[in-house]
Parts: structure tokens; C-alpha cells; sequence
């Protein structure tokens, strides 16, 4: 497997993905940590703002695929978009 078509997606594609292995791999942990203490608490914090990210994203994302000002993207109403 390689990385190759993921750094060379938009930025926007490229946040939303590495927030949400980063989210992936933080929940993990999370299931690990003892509930309640304060590093458990911070993580889960941590594990929110980065779910906070993966859907600011995911609206830029869509707002660059159908058709937004300066979109990399076309979109029709019968296809997934495309370069």
C-alpha cells in the first residue's frame, strides 16, 4: 500500500484523512486508558476536536466538488465527482 495518491490529493482531502486515522488510532488508546483520569479526559478531548476537523472537512470537501469557486472538482447530479 502507499501514501503516494493521498499526498498528492488536495489539502482538504489530505486533513480529513489524517485527522481521521489520527482519531482512528486515539480511540484505540482510549478504550485502553482507565476511565476517568485526567489523561483519559485529555485524550478525549483531543479525540473531539479531531472529529471537529473530519467534519469541517468533509463540507469543504463537498463544497469544492460541486462546483464552488475555484473547485478542482465537477459534479453532476448523477456521478460522484471527479478531476
Amino acid at each position: 500500500m502507499s501514501l503516494t495518491a493521498l499526498l498528492g490529493a488536495a489539502p482538504e482531502i489530505q486533513v480529513h484523512a489524517f485527522a481521521a486515522i489520527a482519531a482512528f488510532a486515539l480511540g484505540l488508546v482510549q478504550f485502553s486508558a482507565p476511565k476517568g483520569t485526567l489523561p483519559h479526559r485529555t485524550l478525549g478531548w483531543m479525540w473531539v476536536v479531531l472529529m471537529l476537523v473530519i467534519s469541517a472537512s468533509s463540507f469543504l470537501i463537498t463544497a469544492f466538488a460541486c462546483g464552488a469557486p475555484g473547485a478542482r472538482y465537477t459534479c453532476s447530479r448523477s456521478s460522484r465527482p471527479s478531476c
